[in-house]
């Protein structure tokens, strides 16, 4: 969930340069503007395709953005990649995962080596699984993200809509 894409494959209608420009006019090109109005942000090249779902006042970070690129594949177009949540989530929550682990770890070897009260490691334990319960819940509302994006990418590279 964390570190793990979900692979994703949409075949397209069109000629390469076509799907590009489809797919481009749906989507902005900044990120500015997902305060006031639901929309796909993100990139759309050849070689690097980047789509973010923006809503209106809200967002959230652990949902799947799709990365991927274009590829043409028996005489048709393939756009391909994978759904997967953001570097900097992922880099925020390895290193929120690891300090707390350290700090438990610490807290738990003191607590062998001289007696001091259970309760240290026993809030290590309990921040670890609130951080694991956070990542899931955000995972689980991102799911529609990673639908909305699905469907925009289809009906651009189908003609459909």
């Amino acid at each position: 969930m964390l570190y793990g894409g979900e692979p994703a494959e949409f075949r397209s209608q069109f000629d390469l340069n076509t799907s590009i420009a489809r797919l481009c006019a749906v989507v902005r090109d900044s990120e500015g503007w997902w305060r006031y109005e639901e929309g796909a942000f993100g990139r759309v090249l050849e070689r690097d395709v980047r789509l973010r779902h923006g809503k209106a006042r809200r967002g959230n970070d652990f949902a799947p953005v799709f990365r991927g690129w274009f590829e043409s594949e028996n005489g048709g177009v393939v756009l391909r990649g994978e759904f997967r949540m953001t570097i900097s989530t992922r880099v925020f929550m390895t290193v929120y995962f690891g300090a707390l682990l350290l700090l438990t770890l610490a807290t738990l070897l003191a607590g062998l080596l001289v007696e001091i009260d259970w309760w240290p490691p026993l809030t290590g334990v309990a921040m670890i699984g609130f951080g694991y319960g956070l990542v899931v819940s955000g995972y689980r509302f991102g799911i529609q993200d990673r639908e909305w994006i699905s469907d925009l990418i289809t009906k651009a590279l189908t003609g459909d809509g």
